[in-house]
């Protein structure tokens, strides 16, 4: 459910980036984004790794009493953080850097960085519905069969390079191959 935004005014904020996320150069990404937020912003910035995932950045950052998290990365980046807010009066800011970026694209989230930290800056908060799946959180969508077998099974560096296609090249083994039928 979507509501009319609010203001909801905050000066600092955790930033959970994901250097792997997306396409581009990471170290650009950054900058930029701090060049448009920090003139307002006070960030304290996370970065993910392969052992440190945005849920636990997200969770320890609700712990120390942030007035808001922004997060830079794709849904599934997204997804993770999001849990630690769910319940909670701490805003989520979302800069979409990932491959499909179907939350932001939803919800009218613009999907460049900058028309994204210049919509952070606005500070025009609205309360979205969560659901659980599975025990866990989840603000997106939920795929089951076909579909989220070739979502899990989708190689991240064929998704760099070619969304559409890796998801057609992830086939699960449940799925028939060409000629098959």
């Amino acid at each position: 459910m979507l509501e009319n935004p609010q203001i909801v005014e905050f000066q600092s904020a955790c930033l959970i980036f994901n250097p792997v996320a997306g396409q581009s150069d990471p170290d650009r990404d950054l900058s930029q984004i701090r060049a448009i937020l920090e003139t307002k912003l006070e960030l304290d910035i996370c970065l993910t790794t392969p052992e440190i995932g945005a849920d636990l950045l997200a969770h320890k950052a609700v712990e120390r009493g942030v007035e808001a998290i922004l997060v830079s990365g794709g849904d599934g980046t997204l997804s993770a953080a999001a849990a630690a807010v769910i319940g909670t009066d701490i805003p989520l800011g979302v800069i979409s850097r990932g491959t499909a970026n179907a939350f932001a694209t939803a919800l009218g989230i613009p999907d460049t960085i900058d028309a994204a930290c210049h919509t952070i800056l606005q500070s025009a908060i609205r309360k979205v519905d969560a659901a659980s799946c599975n025990g866990q959180p989840m603000v997106l969508l939920a795929g089951i069969g076909f579909e989220a077998e070739t979502v899990e099974l989708a190689d991240r560096e064929a998704k760099k390079s070619l969304w559409d296609a890796s998801l057609c090249t992830s086939r699960s083994p449940g799925t028939a191959k060409y000629g098959d039928v």
